[in-house]
């Protein structure tokens, strides 16, 4: 379980070391109260593929809300990105969720991850 605390980060990293395409991994939280606040962090693409990153909500009643994705064929292999976006009102499981793609040998890099109110991620890089 990763807790995600404002004013901290968390690196994780899905390895290209396996070849199995569409293999997921993922990083969730506990449900707390998302309103008001947003979620940023850097992230890199470790080769060429399908490979994309997702973002998710998981709302009490478990659906599902996609707050974001990136796929590395939007930025350069092995540029760093900085993604940040508004999250739901409400309690809310937050979920980053990495999955490689078909051509099996992929990975990606996530780093600096924060939730914190929204006007605090003012001045940061775009997505």
């Amino acid at each position: 379980m990763l807790f995600l605390i404002s004013e901290s980060g968390s690196y994780i990293q899905l390895f290209k070391t396996t070849t199995r395409s569409g293999y997921k991994a993922r990083m969730f939280t506990d449900y707390y109260s998302t309103t008001g606040l947003c979620i940023g962090f850097a992230c890199s693409f470790l080769s060429m593929g399908e490979t994309k990153l997702r973002v998710l909500a998981i709302r009490e009643d478990k659906s599902e809300v996609i707050i974001g994705t990136v796929e590395n064929n939007d930025y350069g292999l092995g540029a760093w990105v900085y993604f940040w976006e508004n999250l739901p009102n409400g309690f809310n499981m937050i979920m980053i969720e990495g999955q490689r793609g078909q051509g099996g040998s992929s990975g990606i890099a996530v780093d600096d991850i924060e939730v914190k109110k929204c006007p605090l991620f003012r001045g940061k890089l775009l997505q």
